[in-house]
């Protein structure tokens, strides 16, 4: 490989054709998706660790987060990075695990939690995930929870792109209605973790939610199931 620091992401672009590669180095590195996987081309230095990156849907551009909570967008064709964050505001993305952005701002404030069936909640039923829609929750009024906004280390949009998941750097782990754009939007909260939470994924048919903690080392699977 051309990097000589470790890898942070690997993407394929959605035609299967390319691997994209993020470094630590600040680059992304444009691999064929055959013959040897010979690099075609790199991006330029975002100067801090590239985290995580998503593809558009036409494989034209992407957009990558740095260790610095820097968002960046690269023109695929020649690797150079897109000044004008405007141009891209309609792009759809083949994939979200960029923690930053329009569409998932929201995860980033505090919110509000669903917890235990309540019979009269019926506002905190409306603003529920759509797979609590059918039951009646409670929203939690923990002051302290709501003080601190939280540091969220990885997302995951669903590939039915109904749900986004995120990942705290103090072991939450929350599941939104997506897009998650709006601040004060009601999360499920899913127990297991107590430290730094390093990746969370959907599985390829988002029915299963797999956590992965930086410290404990320890992968935990969740199934995703709707009422």
């Amino acid at each position: 490989r051309k990097s000589k620091k470790a890898i942070c992401d690997l993407k394929w672009s959605p035609d299967g054709k390319s691997l994209f590669v993020a470094s630590e180095d600040g680059r992304i590195y444009i691999h064929e998706g055959q013959d040897g996987y010979n690099l075609r081309s790199m991006c330029s230095n975002a100067n801090s660790p590239i985290t995580a990156i998503d593809l558009s849907t036409d494989a034209n551009t992407i957009q990558a987060a740095t260790a610095n909570d820097e968002l960046y967008f690269y023109s695929v064709q020649d690797g150079k990075r897109i000044t004008i964050p405007a141009k891209t505001r309609d792009t759809e993305w083949a994939s979200v695990t960029v923690p930053f952005g329009w569409r998932v701002q929201g995860c980033w404030r505090n919110s509000k939690i669903a917890t235990q069936p309540l019979q009269d909640a019926k506002k905190a039923s409306e603003l529920a995930p759509r797979f609590l829609r059918n039951k009646r929750w409670r929203l939690s009024d923990d002051e302290e929870a709501q003080k601190t906004p939280p540091i969220v280390t990885s997302v995951h949009r669903s590939h039915d792109s109904k749900y986004l998941v995120k990942g705290c750097a103090d072991g939450t782990v929350a599941i939104y209605n997506y897009p998650t754009q709006a601040p004060g939007l009601t999360m499920l909260p899913i127990p297991g973790h107590g430290s730094r939470i390093a990746k969370v994924r959907f599985s390829c048919d988002s029915h299963y939610l797999l956590v992965l903690g930086q410290y404990n080392r320890t992968i935990s699977v969740y199934e995703v199931t709707p009422y």
